[in-house]
């Protein structure tokens, strides 16, 4: 008995190894992809947001080489090829962020809010498991909201994450499946935070006057 236990034993840890391994694929090879961002598809009309105009920047506060944003693994899970992404993670926030307030109705452009994007993190991690592995997205910003006099209206750290689980490869494309829907529920947090859309109303109208918006979602009821 004792034998045919260590025998299931070994056949079950040649698996988990098999398994293991596959998840690194061609581990010393580097891939290449491209960021996207899925825009709301059903976003809010906010009130009083075609009287306000909003400049949005951002800073990339990463260190270099900051097109690395994830490394395949081997089966011991030591870091080995990167992961490169081959347009710029800053500016998919940025221009993310742009779209979603054009989409809402604020005007994009100098001479009202100035919202400042500081990115610290647009990073996956890919992670072993017995039967499958997983990878662990996380894009970090920091979000300010200033007026034209230089007064901040708005400052709050957010943390986007996705944690892909059933990994069977660590692999270009599952970065970007989970650093995608991480850089989605980044800007996701930012625009569902009324705070943050009163800031840019009372600091973008003119005269830095407030409006008095309200977020409502479009009619289906026909006229």
């Amino acid at each position: 008995m004792n034998g045919f236990k260590s025998a299931g034993r070994w056949r079950a840890g040649l698996v988990a190894i098999l398994i293991t391994a596959s998840l690194g694929g061609c581990a010393l090879a580097t891939d290449d992809v491209t960021l996207g961002y899925e825009p709301d598809k059903s976003p809010p009309s906010i009130n009083g947001a075609s009287n306000a105009k909003v400049a949005v920047a951002i800073t990339d506060n990463r260190p270099e080489p900051k097109n690395k944003i994830s490394f395949k693994i081997n089966a011991l899970g030591m870091p080995m090829a990167p992961i490169l992404a081959l347009n710029d993670p800053a500016q998919l926030i940025a221009q993310a962020v742009r779209s979603e307030l054009q989409s809402r109705g604020f005007q994009i452009g100098s001479g009202g809010s100035d919202v400042t994007i500081e990115l610290a993190n647009f990073f996956s991690t890919f992670k072993n498991g017995f039967f499958s592995g997983s990878a662990d997205a996380v894009v970090f910003i920091t979000v300010i909201v200033k007026s034209a006099d230089g007064s901040v209206a708005y400052n709050r750290a957010i943390t986007g994450h996705k944690l892909l689980t059933d990994v069977q490869l660590a692999s270009g494309s599952n970065t970007k499946l989970a650093l995608d829907a991480a850089a989605k529920d980044a800007v996701g947090q930012l625009m569902a935070d009324a705070q943050f859309i009163a800031a840019l109303l009372k600091t973008g109208s003119p005269a830095g006057k407030p409006t008095a918006g309200v977020a409502t979602r479009p009619s289906l009821v026909g006229s």
